[in-house]
Order: structure tokens, then sequence, then C-alpha cells
């Protein structure tokens, strides 16, 4: 049975309020079991985060009245927790601590506590990993002078120990949970041209990607019970479905338009075909992948929860009015939890030893490795994910290459 613990500094009382389906009790420590409410998100790969929960489910707490928060802010400085309890009127404070209760009462037995302890904690524990890029200063100094302006490369400027800031993401930033940076080197708008100011810190060591191939049309390919383990999934399937006579980057147009909505014109104008051959083209894509079958369902689940699932369980909020968006939706940020679990599983398979993770990049993590751990990072070829029965091919890529 859950139980969650509302923090003595949200409600301004001596101890913590302690509660589950059968009663509360108030305790001067917090159960480590307990899922833990303080207003706050934890980073901690072993944290039981209610504040987490709540974000992903769409709740806001009840707060103090406005009224007293602006009045005891000028009275009280910095992370000091305020004693509610002796602060509000009675009456006041009653109101406030029966809704607070209620209202977590309500609703903890629904949220997602089984994403939370798989797909979410592995997606910590990568995040918390992640040590500061060392830059190379000449070159950081060369490209700044020719362009100072490039985005994201004033977020990369070295300290004196030749390290940048560490990186933090917001994993709440985007409808699908896909990462932005808020603190430290932006690598995500870094131009790929530019990310050659990072370097390795071991001596003769090398900075790459562990990338995974074609991954969001993998994961549509799974909902339709099929899967491909080959390198190049558009190659595979301009063999397998078009006797190789398309040119894979027409194959992986055309899956991308059924993933991400590009209009009928716009797929034409790109495939300079007729509509006839279009239609009959795209129409054994569709099938293929049952996008039509994956739409419906998605589209079922909205109707009657309101939101969607992704594959792992994380509640996903599609705008009304745009079904375009679901199967997007449902591919992106399965992505995202398949990547996180993808770089989890590596960074434990690999060790510490020789291994210093640097950034997440969309489907890739890039890390810094020591010479002699150069072949241990190469020979990983694919990684295995909860609830999908084939592995994930993933790629290994120099940065200096690319």
């Amino acid at each position: 049975m859950h139980r969650f613990v509302i923090d003595s500094s949200v409600l301004g009382t001596e101890k913590h309020l302690v509660g589950d389906l059968e009663g509360f009790v108030w305790s001067e420590s917090v159960p480590r079991d307990g899922w833990h409410l303080t207003g706050d998100f934890k980073t901690s790969p072993s944290a039981r985060c209610l504040d987490t929960l709540f974000k992903m489910h769409g709740h806001n707490l009840a707060e103090v009245p406005e009224k007293y928060l602006t009045a005891m802010k000028t009275l009280v400085t910095g992370s000091v927790p305020i004693p509610w309890k002796s602060v509000l009127p009675q009456e006041e404070f009653r109101k406030f601590f029966k809704i607070l209760v209620q209202e977590t009462s309500d609703v903890f037995p629904s949220l997602p506590f089984s994403y939370y302890e798989t797909a979410w904690s592995a997606g910590t524990r990568v995040l918390s990993s992640f040590r500061p890029a060392c830059i190379d200063t000449e070159v950081f100094a060369q490209i700044f002078d020719k362009t100072p302006a490039s985005p994201g490369l004033e977020s990369f400027r070295p300290k004196r120990s030749g390290f940048a800031h560490s990186v933090v993401y917001d994993r709440f930033a985007t409808r699908t949970g896909r990462l932005t940076v808020v603190e430290g080197p932006n690598i995500l708008i870094l131009k790929k041209e530019n990310r050659r100011i990072v370097k390795s810190s071991f001596e003769n060591g090398i900075v790459a990607y562990i990338d995974f191939r074609a991954l969001e049309a993998r994961i549509v390919l799974a909902e339709a019970g099929r899967s491909s383990t080959a390198e190049d999934l558009y190659d595979d399937l301009s063999h397998l479905l078009f006797k190789g006579i398309l040119p894979r980057d027409v194959v992986k147009t055309a899956v991308l338009s059924e993933l991400y909505g590009i209009s009928r014109a716009s797929l034409k104008a790109r495939l300079g075909v007729s509509d006839q051959k279009l239609d009959a083209f795209i129409e054994v894509i569709r099938k293929y992948f049952e996008v039509d079958v994956l739409r419906a369902k998605l589209k079922d689940q909205l109707s009657s929860q309101g939101k969607i699932n992704n594959r792992f369980g994380r509640p996903l909020v599609i705008p009304q009015g745009q079904d375009n968006l679901l199967v997007n939706t449902y591919a992106q940020s399965s992505g995202v939890d398949v990547s996180l679990l993808g770089f989890d599983s590596i960074l434990r398979q690999l060790g510490p030893e020789g291994i210093r993770p640097l950034f997440v990049l969309h489907d890739a993590m890039i890390v810094d490795v020591s010479r002699d751990r150069i072949e241990d990072v190469m020979s990983i070829k694919e990684v295995s994910i909860p609830t999908y029965m084939s592995p994930f091919p993933v790629k290994f890529e120099h940065l200096k290459e690319d």
C-alpha cells in the first residue's frame, strides 16, 4: 500500500502528516517508503517525489491565501519554513489544511507510481550522473571571435578549470517530456559544427555519441507488433516492402510523414510523384505501421480519460481537437523514456571507471571516454528496453567526425 507524506514545511506545522487509505498520523520523521510532498521537485534517484507525480497528473496543490503569502514575504527571507498553523487565523488554517489534505487523499490513488519507479527513476539516474564537460579553450576562442552570437555558444564558456558548468535539464517544459536545458551548457541549440569545442578530459580519450537509430519509427512499429533489428531501418523497409526499388530516403520521408502529419501536398512535392503512386505508396507504409490502429486506440483513451499515456504510463495532455498530434505525441514521449532507460542500462553496464556522461541530445547521449574504455563503448550495438520484445539498435560516433 502506498502512503503519502505532507511535509511540515508545506503545512506550517511542527510534524509531518503521513496518510494512506486507512487514515492519518503525525510523524516527526519522513518514512522512507512515503511519497514525499515538499513543494519542490526532488532530483535524487532514490527520492519518492510526490510533487513530481502531482505535476505529471496535472494537479495544482491548494496554497495559503495570497494575501498571507505576500505579507509573510515582507517579514521572512530565504527558505525558512513559515509556521502557518501559528501565523494564519485559526479558521483560515483549518480551511487550508482541510483542502490540502483532502485533495492529496483524493488524487493520490490515481497517480502513476509504476511509471515513476521505472522510467522516471531511470531518467533521474542518468541526468544526475552528468559531469561538467571539458572545453577546448583555443577552439572556443576561435569560434567565439568569428561568431560571438552563435546560439548556445556562450553557455559553454569554460571556467578557470577549463570545464563548463554542469547542465541542468527540465523534464516538464514540453508536452511530451522532451528535455530542455534550463542551466549550464545548452547542447540542444549549439550548432553542430561547434560541438568540437567539447574535448575529452582524459589523455588520448575521446568524446562520442551513443545514439538510437530511427527511434520513434521503431516505437510505432512495435505498437503494430513488428520490429526490425537492422541498423538502417529505412533501408530494411525499402527492401522488405518495395523490393529495394525505392531509395531509403524516400521511404524515410514517407514514414516520418505518417508519424508527424506532414501534409499530402508537401509529401507529394518532396517525393515528386503522381497522386496515384503517392496514395499506393503511403497505403503500404500506413498498413505496415498500423498507424490508423494506434491513432484510434489513443483517441479512445483520450475520450475516456481526458489524456493519453505513453508506453510506460506517463500521462500526456493533448489539446482539444488536435487528433493529428496523437501518434506524434505518443511516439516522442515514449522515445524520451526509451532513450533514458537505454542510457541508464548502458551506464550501469559500463560502470563509472573511465566514463564521464556529459549530455543528452534528444535520442543520443554524449560521453567522455578514456582511451582504455573506447572499445567497451564501441562494443555496445543494441540495448534491451522493458516491455519491448526486440532490442533497439544504437550506434557509436566520434564527436569530432560529425
